[in-house]
């Protein structure tokens, strides 16, 4: 199960920003392992404060 987590400064991505970022990683992440893993793949964005 392919699982990929991207970290962000929070605030700084747009819903429709996250959504096209987890669309072109997973079709990435299929063309090099198959479509059989499509169901399995996690793409998880983190938003992380800038005073951490």
């Amino acid at each position: 199960m392919p699982l990929v987590q991207i970290k962000s400064l929070q605030g700084f991505l747009s819903a429709e920003k996250k959504q096209e970022i987890i669309k072109r990683v997973t079709e990435a992440l299929i063309s090099v392992e198959g479509e059989a893993v499509r169901p399995f793949t996690w793409v998880i964005i983190d938003e992380v404060s800038m005073e951490s």
